[in-house]
């Protein structure tokens, strides 16, 4: 068994060796490939932004606890600190949408251009971030929920409103207790971006389609990571074929003006989205 296995990762050595010298000399010597890259890439641009739209409200309310922990005891136990926390909510649900729309606006004005290098730089952290990060330590992309799943949220939900209120009728800490749903909102809003990504991860693949061999290597590693026989050489190469194929294109070819719409427009949509699905619960804590 020993010896089936390790003449199985040679072989999917050798085949990914041979795979990342074909995806080479497509992008060297096969310049038909950059007239239809703009599409795929398209696909790279709608997922990544509307991923970075989603996150924007978690990333404000990550700053808003940041905020919190310089405020002075005294102040944090006085009443009045709840209203100032309730118009920061509404503040930045509304921030998290109107500028993306702002930004969106600016753009159909052509007041505002997308700098090659934002691309590349926001393409490169998504990928990174979001993909090969939790492949490299995890093995996997996040599931669905099971029956566990589904008690541990439970129990979160009993353990996080006795925080509350102990913070709240027992320590008179009046923020600490709007922080312990700062945090709660924050990982909801992060795991259902997580979630996303990880469905649509085979549509990062397919945006490697322009080139045959990178996309070959996307559908090995697919079907090697449902399988579980993911390995370091499974992650490396991947590694390497996303970033050449997600990121050399920028550098090659002229960033037609409809990917600058479509780099606002995902982002707007994705920031929409996270209001509308969040939105109540973050009114339910502006009314409460």
């Amino acid at each position: 068994m020993p010896h089936r296995v390790l003449g199985s990762n040679y072989a999917v050595g050798a085949i990914y060796a041979c795979l990342l010298s074909l995806m080479a000399i497509f992008m060297l010597y096969v310049p038909a490939i950059w007239s239809i890259v703009s599409f795929f890439i398209a696909a790279i641009i709608f997922v990544s932004r509307f991923l970075s739209g989603f996150g924007l409200l978690g990333l404000i309310f990550m700053g808003m606890l940041l905020v919190f922990r310089y405020v002075p005891k005294d102040y944090r136990k006085k009443k009045s600190i709840l209203t100032l926390v309730r118009i920061l909510l509404g503040v930045s649900l509304l921030a998290s949408v109107l500028l993306p729309l702002w930004a969106l606006v600016r753009t159909f004005l052509s007041e505002l251009n997308v700098s090659l290098l934002s691309m590349i730089l926001g393409v490169l952290s998504f990928v990174v971030t979001m993909y090969l990060v939790p492949l490299w330590r995890e093995k996997e992309l996040p599931k669905e929920e099971g029956i566990l799943d589904s008690i541990r949220k439970a129990i979160g939900k009993i353990s996080r409103k006795i925080k509350k209120g102990y913070y709240y009728y027992f320590s008179r800490d009046y923020l600490r207790a709007f922080s312990v749903d700062f945090i709660y909102l924050k990982t909801s809003i992060d795991s259902q971006r997580t979630k996303i990504g990880a469905l649509v991860f085979p549509l990062v693949i397919i945006a490697m389609a322009y080139c045959p061999p990178a996309l070959i290597i996307g559908i090995i590693y697919l079907l090697r990571l449902r399988s579980g026989k993911l390995s370091v050489i499974d992650n490396i190469v991947l590694s390497i074929a996303l970033l050449a194929a997600l990121t050399v294109p920028f550098t090659v070819i002229q960033i037609p003006e409809y990917l600058v719409l479509l780099w606002n427009v995902a982002y707007f949509l994705g920031s929409i989205t996270a209001a509308v699905t969040f939105g109540p619960a973050v009114l339910d804590l502006i009314l409460e």
